[in-house]
């Protein structure tokens, strides 16, 4: 299965997963977002997911300081 992470934009990785779609790696990190969101310090306004290929990490989802 492939490996997803989501970090926010200033690096901090909130979570890594394995998920068998990239759809299903989205949908948590929808929820992983919402839930950090409450909590959201100020250099976390940005969201990336990333899955990764081949050895390197490719971003394959983006949330900007707008909820997704």
């Amino acid at each position: 299965m492939p490996n997803y992470r989501l970090s926010t934009n200033d690096g901090v990785v909130l979570q890594e997963w394995e998920a068998g779609d990239a759809r299903t790696a989205e949908e948590l990190a929808v929820e992983e977002v919402t839930r950090h969101r409450m909590t959201d310090p100020p250099a976390a306004a940005e969201y990336r997911l990333e899955e990764q290929r081949s050895g390197t990490w490719a971003t394959v989802g983006h949330w900007g300081p707008l909820a997704p």
